[in-house]
This record gives structure tokens, sequence and C-alpha cells, in this order.
């Protein structure tokens, strides 16, 4: 967290939520697959291995 955020977060009193927008690199961008979850992948290649078992999301759409 940016030193400043923390500074402006202790002047209150209280709970305090703090959010901001978080940008995918340019290597995300290009190869979305590889970053898109924390999914089994291959070592070698960064690439997502298929799973022999349905997921959750396959089974209840």
């Amino acid at each position: 967290m940016d030193r400043h955020i923390k500074q402006e977060v202790k002047r209150f009193e209280g709970f305090v939520l703090v959010m901001w927008l978080l940008k995918k690199d340019k290597l995300a961008m290009r190869h979305p697959a590889r970053f898109r979850s924390t999914s089994f992948c291959k070592i070698e290649t960064g690439l997502p291995v298929k799973r022999c078992n349905p997921t959750y999301t396959d089974i209840f759409p």
C-alpha cells in the first residue's frame, strides 16, 4: 500500500475501506490464459493444464 494512502487513512477514526484499481501489465494482456487464474500449469510453458474432473461452473453454468 502506498505510504500516502496510509497517512490519509490514519486520519480517520473507525473502519476505513480502501479500494484501488489494478491494471494488468502488457505480458498479461498478450497472454490472458496464463494470467487469468491460479489453475494448474506446466512449469516449462506456463500454460494451464486441462483437468479431468469437471469444475463447479461446468456443472452449474
